[in-house]
């Protein structure tokens, strides 16, 4: 619900209900709970422009008790603490706090982590006009195996490599560079977050052929983009055709760019008819944009959240795991095999809650659950309302043997605390079902509907076993999809596959 306030931009609410999170992991002592609120906390706040309040939460990232048990969250928490003194101009902090995050980041040997930290400090240092740092800082990410297997971090390197050139004078290899490195971005959505930069540098080289190509291009996508999102509403129709006709009068202005001197000659002969006319033009042009926007923005809620919860939908979790698998197509390793986490959550008992005090208390119950489901889990993490009581969680980047742990801290953040009732203190359980999201048998790897298949029936298991606990099935790779279809009971009896439970905190392998 947080999120869903953060994206109407209704910013004190969604720090009101961040807030619920903080409170349970604080009372229940929980200390990867109040890491997981207090880093949603810091992102609302900086979308709020709250800078004082982001600073003081990531203050508090320097508490020892924080870092006791997985000194890894220190590097997350320093990248936080970069954004937060980017942020408030604070550029020392920023550059120091980017140095000892790196420094942690080899530390734990986090290479992944450490390539894009690498290009997000090469970034620092071509806006600091330190380009022979920034050279040597995409140079060292782009020598990172981490790097070269991540397509989005690497064309990130090899772009910053190409501006740094660029500025120091080697114009035509920093070109050759970034066509390059446009072959390989995913569509014109990707290319539209270097088109800014790239013009920037060209023009600082006085390269205003290529500049005026690159700004024409740049607005070409930026309207087709917005007539995208915006073509199933008619009532946009007539506002989309104006925005056209401005994308080619702008057009038409960066093309007169070379030409800066009979520009203002031209405009000395404009009467003042014509300046109002154009000043009319802009404002309209701003009010366009500024619609243009708000409809996106509320289309892409109502189509891919839920409106209760604001958790995202089904609709949204089939169109980023259709994106997903698509980006990670060789997995025929075990390590790779295993990587990524598959979670459906269900709350025990929910319909004699309902029954019991009626439909408006449930919705309260799920909304809470919402909540504490979104400050335990990461950004990147997808966590999705299913359906009715039901949600689902998708890991992209965690492994296998995280399962049981996950488990357990979902059962103990819903387990925190009663949630409070008018008249009344509920305590609300949930029981889980885990699968690995890219499950390799021993023919052939299982697809979307059959990876949510087995962890519904993880889940059930659970419910027949007694509620408030959880499984997670994490191996299967001497079963073949004939005998995995036919279920996970009958493959956990025949010992053939890895199912671990969860009890309240307590793991025991079931099988193999």
């Amino acid at each position: 619900m947080a999120q869903l306030y953060s994206e109407e931009r209704q910013f004190q609410k969604a720090l009101r209900t961040v807030e619920e999170a903080v409170r349970v992991s604080s009372v229940a002592q929980d200390a990867t709970l109040l890491f997981m609120s207090q880093k949603v906390q810091v992102t609302l706040a900086l979308a709020a422009n709250d800078i004082n309040l982001a600073l003081t939460v990531v203050d508090r990232f320097n508490s020892p008790e924080l870092y006791s048990q997985y000194p890894v969250r220190q590097v997350r928490a320093k990248g936080l603490e970069y954004e937060v003194a980017l942020a408030a101009g604070l550029t020392s902090r920023a550059e120091w706090t980017m140095v000892e995050g790196i420094r942690l980041m080899r530390q734990h040997h986090l290479h992944e982590a450490l390539g894009r930290a690498l290009v997000d400090y090469s970034d620092f240092k071509l806006k600091s006009n330190r380009y022979l740092e920034a050279k040597a800082l995409s140079e060292q990410a782009l020598n990172l195996d981490s790097v070269a297997a991540d397509r989005q971090t690497s064309n990130a390197a090899h772009f910053n490599h190409a501006i740094a050139e660029i500025y120091l004078g080697h114009v035509r290899n920093g070109k050759e560079e970034v066509e390059q490195t446009f072959k390989g971005l995913a569509g014109q959505t990707e290319l539209l977050n270097f088109l800014p930069e790239y013009i920037a540098a060209l023009n600082s080289a006085g390269d205003l052929d290529t500049s005026i190509r690159t700004a024409a291009l740049q607005r070409k996508i930026e309207f087709e983009t917005a007539l995208y999102h915006a073509k199933d509403k008619s009532e946009l129709q007539g506002q989309i055709n104006n925005y056209s006709h401005l994308s080619e009068l702008k057009a038409v202005e960066a093309l007169n760019v070379r030409k800066q001197s009979e520009v203002w000659l031209s405009l000395a002969a404009i009467s003042a008819i014509g300046l109002i006319g154009l000043t009319a033009l802009y404002r309209r042009s701003r009010f366009v944009n500024q619609k243009l926007e708000e409809s996106n923005r509320q289309l892409f809620t109502a189509s891919n959240r839920d409106l209760l919860t604001g958790l995202f939908n089904r609709r949204y979790v089939e169109n980023y795991v259709s994106r997903l698998l698509a980006t990670q197509k060789d997995f025929s390793s075990p390590t790779q095999a295993k990587c990524g986490l598959v979670l459906l959550i269900d709350i025990d008992n929910f319909k004699q809650v309902n029954d019991t005090y009626g439909h408006g208390v449930g919705d309260h119950v799920l909304q809470v659950t919402a909540a504490r489901l979104m400050a335990l889990f990461r950004e990147d993490d997808i966590v999705t309302r299913w359906g009715g009581e039901e949600f689902l969680v998708i890991l992209p980047s965690t492994e296998a043997s995280e399962a049981c742990d996950i488990i357990t801290r979902l059962l103990c953040a819903m387990y925190t605390g009663p949630i409070q009732l008018n008249n009344a203190l509920l305590d609300v359980t949930i029981s889980v079902g885990c699968c690995c999201l890219r499950l390799r048998l021993k023919d052939r790897e299982l697809n979307w509907e059959e990876v949510v298949n087995l962890a519904d029936q993880s889940l059930y298991l659970a419910k027949q076993t007694g509620k408030n606990m959880g499984y997670a099935l994490t191996d299967a790779a001497d079963v073949t999809a004939a005998e995995i279809a036919q279920g996970i009971r009958i493959n956990r009896d025949a010992n053939r596959i890895e199912l671990l439970a969860v009890y309240g905190g307590s793991v025991e392998l079931c099988n193999r």
